[in-house]
């Protein structure tokens, strides 16, 4: 039951980022196109991109389950 919630949490969730940056992602670009230009845009989105990647590495590496020893199909 737990899992099922699980998945489905990380299914909404990932629906949900997904769309909003196909949302947001134009508008924020438009506006730095306008604004700053071509050129500085592009090098703050991959600025950006390049930061985030990095944020995640850090904060999203596997963690062994709390229950892991009582479960076989968990390696050590």
């Amino acid at each position: 039951m737990l899992y099922e919630f699980a998945s489905a949490s990380a299914l909404s969730l990932h629906s949900t980022f997904f769309f909003m940056s196909q949302t947001v992602g134009p508008i924020i670009d438009g506006f730095g196109l306008q604004h700053a230009g071509k050129t500085a845009t592009l090098v703050s989105a991959a600025v950006v991109m390049v930061v985030l990647g990095f944020i995640c590495a850090r904060f999203l590496k596997q963690r062994r389950p709390a229950d892991a020893d009582g479960r076989p199909d968990v390696e050590p």
